[in-house]
């Protein structure tokens, strides 16, 4: 088996999976074990191999592809922005809306208006460009706002308790 069959097997991996997860695309509660059940796999062998192929875990996966989902739908301005929310499979505005922001870097409500804004003044925007997701800035920047969330989980993860307590003792 060369490498371009291997390639092309891993790419049609990905692909059955992604049709799996955008037939399921509107039920809430499908996720891992349904995923899994479904291409008739167990789920640390989807896990295993997701991981080996993208570096993501299933659960990343299948929240990946309902973020990308529901751009195309806030991009086409198909709906309000929680009628979206529900239609991707998110059960909850707020928690869509958080992933949506660290995924894209901006809340969904932007990309409706920038749509909008945009078929009423036919000037064009920039489409959305998908940055990777930082932990640690995410972290220091909700210490900054007084909201302290994962401080512990910060220092023990990063091992840098001490550049962080200098950081704090100022």
């Amino acid at each position: 088996m060369t490498s371009l069959d291997y390639k092309g097997q891993d790419e049609n991996f990905i692909e059955r999976l992604e049709e799996i997860v955008l037939t399921n695309l509107e039920n809430e509660n499908f996720g891992v074990e349904e995923l899994a059940i479904t291409y008739g796999a167990s789920r640390s062998q989807l896990h295993r191999k997701l991981k080996r192929i993208r570096g993501q875990s299933v659960s990343q996966f299948i929240r990946e592809l309902r973020l990308r989902e529901a751009l195309k739908m806030l991009q086409k301005d198909v709906a309000t922005v929680s009628e979206i929310a529900y239609k991707v499979g998110f059960s909850s505005n707020s928690y869509f809306t958080t992933c949506f922001h660290e995924r894209y870097g901006y809340s969904p409500g932007k990309v409706k208006h920038q749509t909008t804004f945009e078929a009423t003044t036919k000037t064009s925007f920039p489409t959305a460009i998908e940055k990777p997701f930082d932990k640690r800035k995410y972290i220091y920047r909700r210490f900054a706002l007084g909201k302290p969330y994962g401080f512990l989980q910060l220092i023990l993860k990063l091992n840098k308790s001490k550049l962080i307590m200098k950081k704090l003792s100022y």
